[in-house]
This record gives C-alpha cells, sequence and structure tokens, in this order.
C-alpha cells in the first residue's frame, strides 16, 4: 500500500488533539453510517487517527510548538514512520 496521508487544519482555538478527534469523529460516523468510507484505505487512515491520538501525549505535543496549541492556523500531516508509528509532519498554513 502506498503511504497515505492525513492532512490535519488547526485553527485558532483548534488544537491538534482536538483536530484529530474531529476527523477521526467525522471518518467514524461515515464509516458507520455507509457514508464515504468504504475501502482499505479509508479504514487504514481511520487506524492511523485511532494510533494517533492513543499513543500521543498531547500536553507535551502542545507544549512543544505553539502553533499545536490553537493558537494560530497551521496545517500538519500525519503519516506512519518506517517503524509504523504515527508521525506529525508540520507545514505552515
Amino acid at each position: 500500500m502506498t503511504e497515505l496521508e492525513i492532512i490535519l487544519k488547526l485553527e485558532k482555538d483548534c488544537c491538534i488533539q482536538s483536530a484529530a478527534k474531529k476527523e477521526y469523529n467525522r471518518m467514524l460516523r461515515d464509516f458507520l453510517t455507509g457514508g464515504s468510507i468504504h475501502g482499505p484505505e479509508d479504514e487504514y487512515m481511520l487506524e492511523l487517527l485511532r494510533d494517533f491520538l492513543e499513543s500521543t501525549n498531547f500536553p507535551a505535543l502542545r507544549s512543544s510548538n505553539e502553533a499545536l496549541s490553537g493558537v494560530k492556523n497551521y496545517t500538519c500531516i500525519l503519516t506512519r514512520n518506517p517503524d509504523g508509528k504515527p508521525y506529525l509532519a508540520m507545514h505552515n498554513a
């Protein structure tokens, strides 16, 4: 499978944890209601978000960069590193 990524858009008053939760809930809702999620790639991305939410120390992550705490607009890309762990790359909005 090619490397898939999830774009998380952080906005003022929406930190990285909130953005990831919103995207996870949106994808899960689509999956459960038969919406737009219907393939293994979509299931992979849902699993990636779940792993990220369960394995990340969000207080430490937010304090590592103010952009991740929701003080300004920012875009992050979530993928997996070569070890299979969630990896967050930061890109300016």
